[in-house]
């Protein structure tokens, strides 16, 4: 599979982020054997991550780590999207986003025939208008943002993301695993 498998981790000792993201990188390598895994995360990640645990360990669940800098000013969810809102300039070829709580079931090899520069699942796969909170969405969008998400809005979710290669840019820097 030539799709990169790509997670954001903004994480410390505090939290289970990273620990999320490798039993999730772990059932992606157990049914996805050649595809190339890589985390984008922050200094602060990056001392913590190969402070607490072995280099052998993350070289056979990690293909890349690949360290980003981030604004210091921003609180740990701030680094994080900021991180995810910029993956496609830091990452070259198509890449499938996968947020760290996700569990990877199969193989992934039918991805690459997908026909879309982007592509996401519906939230709790259904349109809109048949989400549970599909009117807590619209008010909140009308009230705090001043828009109208109409009958036909699509309302995706953000957790796994296919990118195709439109515009390369590559990577800031590439940290071995």
């Amino acid at each position: 599979m030539n799709t990169r498998i790509v997670y954001v981790v903004i994480s410390s000792e505090e939290d289970i982020y990273f620990e999320q993201a490798l039993l999730s990188a772990w059932s992606c390598r157990y049914h996805n054997h050649d595809t190339d895994i890589s985390v984008l995360c922050d200094d602060r990640t990056y001392e913590y991550i190969t402070a607490s645990y072995d280099p052998e360990y993350l070289k056979a669940v990690f293909d890349h780590i690949t360290l980003v800098d981030v604004p210091a000013k921003l609180k740990p969810v701030e680094r994080s999207r900021w991180i995810k809102t910029s993956v496609r300039n830091l990452i070259g070829g198509d890449f499938l986003f996968v947020d760290t709580d996700t569990i990877i079931c199969g193989s992934l090899s039918e991805i690459e025939q997908i026909d879309a520069d982007i592509a996401a699942a519906y939230d709790l796969n259904c349109p809109l208008k048949r989400h549970p909170g599909g009117e807590g969405f619209r008010k909140l969008a009308e009230n705090t943002f001043d828009c109208m998400m109409g009958e036909g809005t699509e309302y995706y979710n953000s957790g796994v993301v296919y990118v195709k290669d439109n515009v390369l840019i590559p990577p800031m820097y590439e940290v071995a695993a």
